[in-house]
């Protein structure tokens, strides 16, 4: 969190709050979910990329 004017976002993922749990617990393909438009992505998709990298990592 940062006092001061807000930044504008690189990237939007937009999916159920269903699929935001699944992609949290490991348990969403991404690219299945991608593919039926149950996940949008807005932006820079190396980004949308990276946080399944991250997510991954802290499980």
């Amino acid at each position: 969190m940062e006092e001061g004017a807000p930044h504008e976002s690189e990237v939007t993922l937009r999916l159920s709050e269903k699929n935001f749990s699944k992609l949290l617990k490991g348990d969403l393909n991404t690219t299945m979910t991608f593919m039926t438009g149950s996940l949008k992505v807005d932006g820079k998709m190396g980004l949308a990329l990276k946080l399944q990298e991250i997510v991954n990592k802290y499980q």
